[in-house]
């Protein structure tokens, strides 16, 4: 039985083998066609003006080298898949003030890694993937808030103190997290005091919103308090000497 099983396994792996061979000997390869193929003169004498490549870590740590052209508009990636690289595209985009981004895929370009092949299929997505998430963090600098003070901050003594703007990466740092009465739920027993007047946040949300998740916290909004007044009030001291008392 063990015979007929190791003669079948050699059979087909014979069968497999014929195949390939086949295949490559019905297709050898065939001689440059010269000037009946591409015409290559137009990606062959590019400007010295265009921008040297950066490398971009993709996550296997593969260097993916892009040219970088800078813009406040729209992002746009261009890329070439004909045993090229990404000089094809140097010049002028449809979509004027544009970021562009030209790339030497994977296996491509100056630095290929493994000329004309990747790892495994499925790569030049999870390399596009990559590359658009770094670029995206790259735009985390920008402000994506502002707020309007009164000009009587601003010709103070300490108007310079003020932070008129946050960026998206601050703002994302300062955000409750997705699963935030998860987060709630961990407290150790915690008092959350507000002004009753606060016109930034809804003073009386956060008691029916956090008592959702855990019986360890103690909401006070401070009586005809403001968000700037009720840090010093007399009923936010008595709040917190209780509430420290109790510990």
């Amino acid at each position: 039985m063990i015979g007929s099983v190791l003669k079948v396994a050699a059979l087909s792996g014979g069968a497999v083998i014929a195949l390939a061979l086949g295949l490559v000997l019905s297709d050898p390869p065939r001689p440059k066609v010269g000037a009946r193929g591409m015409n290559f003169s137009h990606s062959m004498g590019r400007s010295p003006h265009t921008p040297q490549p950066v490398t971009v870590p993709m996550r296997d740590g593969h260097g993916l080298q892009v040219r970088d052209y800078p813009g406040t508009g729209p992002l746009v990636i261009k890329m070439d898949w004909a045993g090229w690289n990404g000089l094809k595209f140097h010049g002028p985009t449809p979509a004027p003030g544009a970021h562009v981004l030209v790339l030497d895929l994977r296996g491509h370009g100056a630095q290929p890694g493994r000329r004309g092949d990747v790892e495994y299929i499925g790569q030049f997505g999870d390399d596009l993937a990559d590359l658009i998430a770094l670029r995206i963090r790259d735009l985390n600098h920008l402000p994506v808030i502002g707020f309007e003070m009164p000009d009587v901050v601003f010709e103070g003594l300490l108007g310079d103190l003020a932070a008129t703007r946050y960026s998206d990466r601050f703002y994302v740092s300062n955000a409750l997290r997705s699963d935030h009465l998860r987060d709630v739920a961990a407290q150790a027993p915690f008092l959350l005091l507000t002004g009753a007047g606060d016109l930034a946040f809804v003073a009386d949300g956060y008691a029916p919103l956090m008592s959702q998740a855990t019986d360890n916290g103690q909401f006070i909004a401070a009586p005809t308090q403001s968000h700037l007044s009720f840090v010093d009030a007399d009923a936010t001291r008595a709040a917190i000497t209780g509430f420290f008392d109790e510990l």
